[in-house]
């Protein structure tokens, strides 16, 4: 049904249910559906049909177009138009260990983001130059490598251990060499694992404040996984139950950011 058509038949169903009786179309000179006239008819039995559907295409084509649902225009995703992925990911993994539970999840979260679409590297903290580290030694080749991509990735993972009520001492001597406002423009999800509840305080009053000194307005709300369910497997990691839907959840919401 084209828009006049649907307005002409909307109109003519509203006036009819005013008048108590169906409204008289002429078609090729004869009136069908005649009946008693209400007073809105007897205005408009006289009119020829053109000059009634001029009419209604007047007074109701703004209601026909909102009925009638224009379709949906559909866009490809960035990455069928590019042949590529969606937008780049860098995800710092700030811990001691080298047997760290929360490199292996860094690990996790990075493959289900690489099945979203995205291109994401995993930044061992760990295994930068320490002496650069603990010098502040931007211009370290290795350092500056790590900058470098920071300030070029579209979306940013901060992830560590909570130690002493705070994240841990590796990342931070990190985040101090980046340059100032590196992570404007950038979407950023901060992660965090502890031995318990309490430290998901953490998440909030110690690691997102200096994500947003360093320019970070877009942070995702961010995850926190207690350590034991975090379970380290010859294949990568193996998350409790209670644990990995969160997990999704906060994976989805920051590749729609990014996105």
């Amino acid at each position: 049904m084209s828009p006049l058509a649907g307005s002409v038949s909307l109109w003519l169903g509203v006036a009819s249910s005013w008048s108590g009786t169906p409204v008289p179309v002429r078609q090729g000179g004869a009136a069908r559906g005649l009946g008693r006239r209400g007073p809105l008819q007897r205005g408009l039995l006289g009119l020829p049909a053109r000059r009634l559907l001029r009419l209604c295409a007047i007074q109701f084509s703004v209601r026909a177009v909102a009925v009638v649902s224009p379709m949906p225009t559909i866009y490809p995703s960035p990455s069928a138009c590019q042949g590529g992925p969606v937008s780049s990911i860098i995800a710092l993994a700030g811990s001691p260990s080298a047997d760290s539970r929360t490199v292996a999840l860094t690990e996790q979260l990075a493959e289900w983001l690489r099945g979203h679409g995205h291109a994401v590297r995993v930044v061992r903290v760990r295994d930068l130059p320490a002496e650069a580290l603990l010098g502040a030694d931007a211009g370290d080749p290795a350092i500056a490598e790590v900058i470098a991509a920071v300030a070029e990735a579209d979306g940013v993972i901060v992830a560590s251990p909570v130690y002493k009520a705070a994240y841990c001492g590796v990342l931070k001597v990190l985040l101090d060499l980046l340059p100032h406002m590196v992570l404007a423009g950038k979407v950023v999800l901060p992660v965090l694992t502890g031995g318990g509840p309490v430290h998901m305080l953490a998440l909030d009053y110690a690691l997102r404040p200096v994500l947003q000194a360093l320019g970070a307005h877009h942070v995702v709300p961010g995850a926190f996984v207690v350590d034991k369910h975090i379970e380290r497997t010859p294949d990568g990691v193996r998350l409790a139950p209670e644990a990995e839907p969160g997990l999704t959840r906060v994976v989805d919401k920051f590749s729609a950011a990014l996105t």
